[in-house]
């Protein structure tokens, strides 16, 4: 060979070892084992300095899991948010970690190997939130929107909760999706933006909540809706901040309502409806006499000094009804009423003022009471049962839709071709007496019929508003004996109202050891109420600005357009700062960077043993670690001995630290194989879980209170119940 272009003679089978040798090495030392002097992988170790760098300390603020894992990777760990995310997650769950290093606050999975939430969620501006000031859009929940604001207001969470969100972001311009359920509820978010969705295991076939990022969600996948009708404004809306400011001097001043009560939210609905907005005037037009007066009353109750001109019209066509308009002039008062949302647009572009979205239940009943009369109505035939309202406005069809969800109405969004217009429609019994409780209608002839249609449904059913996968699931339970599943099998129960009639009967027909677990989950979820809706489109958006908020819980979800949405944040614990205590004082080596743009220590300056205290697993090349947990007093006292008598051997040290210490308890029944796993480095330890035997009258309950480490606690109670039964 010519050496001159560098090229040397080597034996394969040498260049092959030295290699191997270097890819191994580079596994081991870069990624896959910990160092003995800290207990940590690198990824564990760049994570905690990021946030030793953030100053997230023990005792400080949590922060954005996103913002934490932001950092480790554009600072330190170039190989993708997940891989840094998961190993965070892992070091924040305490059946994980006998110590963890990590505060998380949120969900960080269980120990039924439920999922984390996602590290970050972000939804668009439009995104209506449940708080206990109204139905607000997230990004108008503070009044000031740069980055990120304090804010402090109650917000509906997940299982019917109320909780305080306490900080409110904006995230920036990001990608995002639009997901549409079949009824027409959409969100629009990021594409790693959790909701929670009800998914069966394909395994057990029991149903269970999870959450899903958007960018995983599939059409056909079930998202949870909440229709819970807690958390509404308990006082009416003040209304000084509506009224109209430097007018001119040729305005004339009329006096204005200070609060937004029930006549005036009356008087919105109407002409959402039935009015038209110009810029200089406002009519209201209908050919019901009666609705003409109780207008024209509700008008002087909040306008007591702004007068109604009143005109009969003809109409110019055959077969048309002679109508009333009712026009108002006062330039004042129209600027009033434009600053509450109620816009001079076309009819298109309609949607429902502002100000509604911040009032009481009962004004925001009185609103959609004044639209539905004017653009809604109820009919019945032999085959059909339709209580719905129509617009041109799709937007405000959405925005009834929600207000309808807030009284616990489900409803569903339909286009009519024919016609040109959106519709939204109101079936089913429960709906129809929830909207005649709360809503109703202001003519006696509508309400007349409301009346009829609900007393001619002989029963509670709907073909859509189900739990899915129920039936199947609690099928799979039921007792070999025909007779004694009968009625299970002739009896629909996975729908609300027949699962609160029949749920007894059900349990029944259920074999003894199984009727309390089936008793449980049919009263969890007859409580949540949730509705289960199928998703029918996944539409990629535009880049734009989303946003968020912070929820002070260990939940932290909240309630949007009916969704319920999630995050995670994060800290360190009080026992991490030992890990990075003195790192300022040159107690470790740092070294370059992956880019050399920064320096990153090489080892954290650990007071404590890590490694032995929380353990490691990690599989190399050619090499692998499965170290335990241990308790740290048990530790530290075996330390302290062997600092003071440095030739003490297993037998001495063994007298402090008995054996491994797992956060999920759990019995060692071989005291030998521990002995020998210390003595030689390897070998098994067998772990049995703690139970206790209660005796019923209907039978046995077996409670559980320790399972073997890293044990799934749902298939080990699955595995149990199946071992019973066949007992």
């Amino acid at each position: 060979m010519d050496n001159k272009v560098g090229i040397q003679k080597r034996e394969i089978v040498e260049e092959m070892r030295r290699s191997y040798l270097e890819y191994a090495m580079s596994v081991i030392v870069a990624r896959a084992l910990p160092d003995v002097r800290d207990g940590l992988k690198p990824v564990h170790r760049r994570i905690l300095y990021s946030m030793h760098e953030m100053g997230l300390r023990s005792g400080t603020k949590y922060q954005k899991s996103a913002k934490v894992v932001g950092t480790t990777m554009g600072s330190f760990h170039p190989h993708g948010d997940v891989a840094i995310y998961d190993s965070l997650v892992r070091m924040a769950q305490n059946f994980s970690l006998r110590y963890p290093l990590v505060d998380g606050q949120g969900n960080f999975g269980s120990i039924d190997a439920d999922p984390a939430a996602a590290m970050r969620y972000c939804v668009t501006g439009n995104t209506r939130i449940v708080t206990g000031r109204g139905l607000f859009k997230i990004s108008n929940l503070v009044k000031d929107k740069s980055n990120e604001q304090p804010v402090d207001i109650k917000v509906l969470s997940l299982g019917k909760k109320i909780n305080n969100a306490i900080r409110w972001f904006d995230s920036g311009i990001h990608r995002t999706k639009k997901i549409t359920t079949a009824r027409g509820f959409s969100i629009e978010g990021t594409h790693n933006h959790p909701v929670l969705s009800w998914v069966v295991n394909p395994e057990t076939h029991a149903p269970h909540f999870q959450w899903k990022l958007i960018e995983d969600i599939k059409e056909g996948d079930f998202l949870v809706i909440d229709r819970s009708d807690t958390l509404w404004p308990k006082s009416k809306l003040l209304l000084k901040g509506y009224h109209p400011k430097n007018i001119s001097n040729r305005v004339e001043i009329k006096k204005l309502p200070k609060y937004l009560d029930e006549d005036l939210a009356h008087i919105l609905g109407a002409l959402v409806s039935e009015g038209t907005i110009k810029k200089n005037e406002i009519e209201f037009c209908n050919s019901d006499y009666n609705w003409i007066v109780d207008f024209e009353h509700r008008w002087s109750n909040v306008f007591p000094d702004c007068r109604l001109h009143k005109f009969k019209r003809y109409p110019s066509s055959y077969g048309k009804k002679p109508y009333w308009t009712l026009e108002v002039h006062s330039r004042f008062v129209i600027q009033f009423l434009k600053n509450l949302g109620l816009a001079p647009v076309k009819s298109a572009q309609k949607e429902i003022p502002e100000a509604i979205f911040g009032s009481s239940k009962t004004v925001v009943a009185s609103f959609i009471r004044s639209y539905f009369e004017g653009d809604g109505s109820v009919s019945f035939s032999s085959k059909m049962n339709e209580l719905s309202c129509c617009s041109t406005s799709e937007k405000l069809i959405s925005q009834i839709q929600l207000l309808l969800l807030r009284f616990g109405i489900l409803s569903t969004k339909r286009f009519d071709h024919y016609r040109a217009t959106h519709k939204l429609y109101i079936r089913d019994l429960t709906n129809y007496l929830l909207f005649q409780g709360n809503i109703g209608f202001i003519s006696e002839r509508k309400n007349t019929k409301l009346g009829q249609l609900v007393r001619r449904i002989s029963k509670n059913y709907s073909q859509t508003d189900s739990i899915p996968f129920l039936r199947d699931f609690v099928y799979s339970y039921l007792s070999p004996k025909y007779a004694d599943k009968e009625f299970a099998l002739k009896h629909n129960f996975d729908r609300y109202p027949n699962l609160m009639v029949n749920s007894s009967n059900i349990l029944d027909s259920i074999k003894a050891d199984n009727q309390l677990k089936i008793k449980n989950i049919f009263n969890h979820l007859i409580r949540l109420r949730y509705a289960y809706e199928p998703v029918v489109k996944i539409e990629d958006q535009e880049p734009q600005r989303v946003y968020s908020i912070k929820v002070d819980s260990d939940c932290h979800s909240f309630v949007g357009n009916g969704f319920v949405n999630h995050n995670t944040e994060c800290r360190m614990t009080k026992i991490t700062e030992e890990l990075l205590a003195d790192i300022d004082k040159d107690t470790v080596k740092f070294e370059d960077n992956y880019d050399s743009s920064v320096q990153e220590p090489s080892v954290l300056p650990s007071r404590i043993p890590n490694l032995l205290i929380n353990g490691s697993m990690g599989i190399a090349v050619g090499m692998a670690t499965n170290i335990p947990p241990h308790n740290l007093t048990e530790v530290l006292d075996a330390s302290m001995h062997l600092i003071d008598n440095k030739d003490a051997d297993l037998t001495e040290l063994t007298q402090f630290v008995k054996g491994p210490d797992f956060p999920t308890g759990g019995v060692i029944y071989n005291e030998r194989d521990i002995i020998n796993a210390y003595a030689t480095g390897r070998g098994p330890v067998m772990i049995r879980g703690v139970a206790s035997i209660v005796e019923e009258k209907k039978g046995f309950q077996i409670i559980i209170t320790e399972i073997p480490y890293q044990v799934n606690k749902a298939e080990l109670i699955i595995k149990m119940a199946d071992l019973v039964e066949e007992n």
